[in-house]
């Protein structure tokens, strides 16, 4: 039942993806596997990493996406409202159907840099770009130019920026890539090592640290570090693919939230096929007894479980 309110939630999430948005931790060996029902991995084996397959075939700056006609025009490397480097892109959004349409229900935008997909940057203003015209509806004929603003996980690396339909089957997107320094190249980037590895749908994942802190309000958090590499042929989610859930004392953990130093973006990010990250998930604690985890696919036929113990005395 739970797999099936977190699916429902999934599409969810798929549905509401807006036009344009608004430290390895060294320890020793501190975890012990339980074992799952399936094929134990070897913990000493390296993650299999395919070959890149990005980017896809030539894809075109400019073209047709269902009924309306969108043209990638420029960026400008920006700063967002905390002074982290950002990149402004705009594209054009024509409707070309017969009835009034607001971008941020019929397309989509997505940036990456080396093979992860960039997190929406927030700014102040836009100069000469209104922010929140992607929600206003436009009627047929009229064109409009969109803002997009991505916070870059690298100075040097090139961005590219595709866009496709919402609502579609069809997998036809406009794209282009922006070199953004002279000595920039695309380097997928890669997931840390763990102690233990596991397969879970199209991701290989690893175990690499925990450590316990506070979040917002004082209360104990378990955060725990995954790497994860996407060795499926199509870009994907590893929060959209996968389910991991802590029990202490054999009741389930809240998740927990605000919990600063916690990069809570990777998680959610689509990764190319090779790509790798770390993502961390963090958990209330209810005392200081062992923790275990469940770790599953998000929906799948197949009921194979991984589970693994941390102590959190060593």
């Amino acid at each position: 039942m739970k797999k099936t309110y977190l699916f429902l939630i999934s599409i969810i999430l798929i549905f509401s993806l807006s036009a344009c948005a608004l430290f390895p931790m060294p320890f020793g060996n501190p975890f012990v596997n339980s074992g799952d029902n399936s094929d134990s991995a070897d913990p000493n084996q390296s993650i299999k990493i395919p070959e890149a397959t990005v980017p896809a075939a030539v894809i075109e700056p400019e073209g047709e996406l269902g009924d309306f006609y969108v043209k990638i025009t420029s960026f400008e490397l920006i700063e967002d409202y905390n002074g982290d480097p950002s990149i402004l892109i705009v594209y054009s959004f024509t409707n070309n159907s017969q009835e009034s349409a607001a971008a941020i229900y019929e397309v989509s935008t997505r940036a990456y840099q080396n093979g992860v997909e960039l997190s929406d940057a927030l700014t102040y203003s836009l100069d000469n770009y209104d922010s929140g015209i992607s929600m206003k509806e436009i009627q047929p004929g009229i064109t409009i130019d969109i803002p997009c603003v991505y916070l870059l996980s690298s100075e040097t690396a090139p961005v590219e920026f595709e866009i496709g339909e919402l609502f579609s089957l069809d997998p036809n997107i406009v794209g282009d890539v922006f070199e953004i320094s002279e000595s920039g190249e695309t380097v997928l980037s890669r997931a840390p090592e763990g102690v233990m590895d596991f397969k879970v749908g199209a991701f290989d994942v690893s175990v690499v640290s925990y450590r316990v802190s506070k979040d917002y309000d004082g209360s104990s958090v378990l955060i725990l570090e995954l790497g994860v590499t996407n060795n499926g042929p199509n870009s994907e989610s590893f929060d959209l693919s996968a389910e991991i859930n802590a029990f202490q004392n054999g009741i389930e953990l809240s998740t927990a939230y605000m919990v600063d130093g916690v990069d809570s973006h990777t998680k959610r990010a689509l990764l190319r096929p090779g790509a790798g990250v770390a993502v961390y998930y963090c958990f209330t604690l209810s005392d200081e007894s062992p923790v275990d985890f469940e770790l599953s696919e998000l929906i799948s036929f197949d009921d194979t479980v991984h589970t693994f113990t941390v102590e959190l005395d060593q």
